[in-house]
């Protein structure tokens, strides 16, 4: 009987320690996935507030009229055979190659929320390609 109280309580308290620390563990797993959960939650009602506010706006629209310019410009020198259009064209883009990078950094960041691009990664990983 002495020795079962002896082992008991040398083990017994070895247990007790374990037993503690994997429901620490447990518990700080729980509050990890909490934390989680939470940031999702902020981040679609962050989505959803913005979207709202895009329809009064007229940000999206004139980024994609900006955009579109010049497609239409080579379609247009194309189908009118003046092909002075897209080397005026051509011209243009060298010009704008030779803006400061702030200002192409600034404008990068300004279209890539106008779209909606949760993430910057995206489009810089399809630049790369």
């Amino acid at each position: 009987m002495i020795w079962g109280t002896v082992v008991k309580g040398i083990f017994g308290g070895a247990f007790d320690l374990a037993k503690d620390w994997l429901d620490g563990k447990v518990e700080e797993a729980k509050i990890k996935k909490d934390i989680k959960l939470e940031a999702l939650k902020n981040e679609g009602a962050w989505e959803r507030i913005m979207a709202e506010g895009t329809h009064t706006s007229w940000k999206d629209e004139f980024f994609t009229i900006i955009l579109s310019i010049p497609i239409i410009l080579v379609g247009y020198a194309v189908a009118m055979d003046n092909m002075d259009i897209i080397a005026r064209l051509h011209d243009a883009f060298i010009a704008l190659e030779a803006l400061p990078d702030w200002y192409s950094y600034l404008l990068f960041l300004a279209v890539s929320a106008s779209f909606g691009m949760r993430s910057v990664d995206k489009l810089m990983n399809l630049k790369k390609k």
